[in-house]
C-alpha cells in the first residue's frame, strides 16, 4: 500500500510543472521560453509558481529582451513575464 500512495502523489504534482506544454515555472531561463514558443509556434506561456498562475510570457517580451541586448539563457521568465495589471482593457 505505500507504493500506492507515493505513487498517487507523484502523479498529483506532475501537472503543475512542465507536463502543462502552455506553461513555464517562474524561474526558467527566459530561453527556454523562447524556444517553446517559437517550436510550439505559441504566442504566450502561463508563467507558474508553487502550481498556480502568477502572469504570462509572450514571444514578444522575449523579443523585446533580445533586441535590448540581453542574454536570454541570463534573464529569468519572471524578469520578462506580464502581470494581469500589465494590460489595459
Amino acid at each position: 500500500m505505500r507504493g500506492t500512495t507515493a505513487e498517487r502523489r507523484d502523479t498529483t504534482q506532475a501537472p503543475g510543472h512542465e507536463a502543462d506544454s502552455g506553461a513555464i515555472q517562474w524561474n526558467e531561463p527566459a530561453a527556454i521560453a523562447a524556444r517553446r514558443l517559437r517550436h510550439d509556434v505559441a504566442t504566450s506561456l502561463t508563467v507558474m509558481a508553487d502550481g498556480r498562475p502568477i502572469g504570462q510570457i509572450r514571444l514578444e517580451d522575449i523579443e523585446r529582451a533580445e533586441n535590448n541586448g540581453n542574454w536570454l539563457g541570463a534573464v529569468l521568465v519572471h524578469h520578462l513575464m506580464r502581470t494581469p495589471e500589465d494590460t489595459c482593457n
